[in-house]
């Protein structure tokens, strides 16, 4: 019978890429920007006082999460290639000798006819 060996994941090398830890760390932010916005909108429920707006520091945090996220995903992408050009290759002969425009007869000139 063959064993079952259980491997351990190295968990360091997420937090080695600062891309990772960015995009995780912008996630965790804009989470807790939600709780924010929604503990705050009970605040003002239990108080009686109507939602007129976010506060601003809660709009600064969602612009450094999403930032964060941003950066972090532009690093998972990697080194932009090239981009290799295609040789373009000539049309057939016959595509060559048709016309730019083609009508065909068809069922709706019937109605449109006037005789």
């Amino acid at each position: 019978r063959g064993r079952l060996v259980c491997t351990r994941h190295n968990s360091a090398s997420m937090f080695d890429d600062p891309h990772k830890l960015a995009s995780v760390g912008g996630f965790l932010l804009l989470a807790h920007a939600v709780s924010l916005v929604i503990s705050y909108r009970e605040d003002l429920k239990i108080s009686g006082i109507e939602f007129a707006g976010v506060p601003l520091f809660v709009l600064a945090e969602c612009l450094i999460g999403s930032l964060c996220c941003t950066w972090g995903a532009l690093g998972f992408s990697g080194e932009f290639q090239p981009i290799a050009q295609q040789p373009r290759e000539l049309p057939p002969d016959n595509m060559e000798k048709m016309h730019d425009f083609v009508t065909f007869n068809h069922r709706g000139t019937g109605k449109t006819r006037k005789e």
